[in-house]
């Protein structure tokens, strides 16, 4: 399976850039016909009409709250993950739970005040109805056949784009900050403190999550902190939070990016105990390698299971496409990845201790926080100093 790229413009996103993407599969005599629907759909998607807006926004509505009851753990790793990453504030704005709450404050303005949310809606649609070949990249994934019989088609599509001398009425933002950045850091800093939140939801069952910044900014996140945290999530969180306090399942991670640690539960009976465990889990990983318990042997396990996760199961072609133009996008390289997995295998024995002490001064510190997803009466049974954030 072959990707190939065909790159019109040379830009590269290294800061906030906003990209419109189309995704689509077909098959190769249908390719021609693929190109012109996402042109049309680009270029002719005006004017929007007042029904069928709100019936999308009660769809997308109706979609999060069921995804939150389903899925609250993801939601809860969005919204502490955004109060410390303008990146992730950003993403909880667009997936998390501000948007569930962004969503409803559109239904009413679409009904309220038809006329003024008509033009913002046009507006958008206007930034990207007008394909200029210098501002689009098209990725194709195929067989080396596939690819060779689709290149009329695309070619033919790339020249019906239009050329332009115009000069763009926004700015190069892969050369200044996008004015979104600022906004968002005041945002963070005045208005979203960082602070324990519990949202309540119709479940029986919790949410439960804690995370902070295990590394600070300008530290090196090399791949020797895998193993360690696949001991941490198959052993200590595992056993204490999933088959002694009865949660269906526990998860743990750390985003290499920017350092942020995440411990979450996945329809967990308990609040308060597992927090506790979260809160301990840096005194056990002290105390196990203290009674001599991480052995080279269990390094080598942790190791194996960090290998099978970076190696996974193969693709569909659909994903490795979006998953090798997302890491052209991003900048994540072959040599990159290697470095990682050649971190990981070269962990040692102090690489569980440096984790173990990090993670032990991340539970004392004050810019540590949770999230708890869950009942209206587990959130009052937690006695936890929790800011409600409401969803209803």
């Amino acid at each position: 399976m072959t990707t190939k790229r065909l790159i019109i413009s040379q830009k590269i996103i290294s800061t906030l850039g906003l990209c419109f993407f189309f995704r689509g599969k077909c098959t190769v005599d249908k390719s021609g016909e693929m190109l012109d629907l996402i042109k049309d759909m680009a270029e002719n998607s005006l004017p929007v009409s007042q029904e069928k807006v709100m019936q999308i926004i009660q769809q997308k509505i109706s979609s999060i709250e069921s995804s939150i009851v389903s899925s609250g753990h993801a939601y809860a790793v969005k919204r502490m993950h955004a109060r410390y990453d303008v990146q992730s504030f950003f993403n909880e704005k667009w997936y998390g739970i501000a948007q569930l709450q962004e969503l409803k404050n559109f239904l009413i303005k679409s009904e309220t005040n038809w006329p003024h949310f008509q033009s913002r809606i046009e507006k958008v649609i206007t930034s990207f109805s007008d394909f200029k070949a210098a501002e689009v990249i098209i990725n194709l994934t195929g067989d080396n056949a596939a690819l060779a019989a689709v290149d009329t088609s695309v070619r033919r599509f790339v020249s019906s784009l239009r050329e332009s001398s115009e000069q763009s009425n926004l700015p190069d933002f892969f050369l200044i900050d996008h004015p979104w950045i600022e906004k968002a850091i005041e945002e963070m800093t005045n208005t979203v403190p960082i602070q324990n939140e519990g949202i309540p939801i119709s479940s029986q069952v919790s949410y439960v999550g804690a995370g902070g910044m295990l590394f600070q900014a300008g530290e090196k996140i090399g791949g020797q902190t895998c193993a360690p945290l696949q001991f941490l999530k198959k052993g200590y969180l595992w056993e204490t939070v999933r088959a002694k306090n009865g949660a269906y399942g526990v998860m743990a991670g750390l985003d290499k990016t920017d350092g942020f640690f995440y411990m979450v539960s996945y329809r967990d009976p308990q609040v308060t105990a597992t927090i506790e465990a979260y809160n301990n889990a840096g005194k056990y990983l002290s105390d196990e390698i203290t009674n001599g318990k991480i052995t080279k042997k269990s390094i080598t396990t942790a190791i194996i299971g960090c290998i099978g996760a970076l190696d996974g199961s193969a693709l569909p072609p659909r994903e490795v496409g979006w998953t090798s133009f997302y890491r052209w996008l991003s900048g994540s390289s072959a040599v990159k990845r290697q470095k990682w997995r050649d971190e990981v295998l070269g962990t040692k024995r102090s690489d569980f201790q440096v984790f173990a002490q990090k993670l032990h001064t991340l539970s004392k510190s004050a810019e540590a926080s949770i999230a708890v997803i869950s009942s209206d009466n587990q959130l009052l049974a937690s006695n936890l100093r929790l800011s409600r954030i409401d969803v209803s």
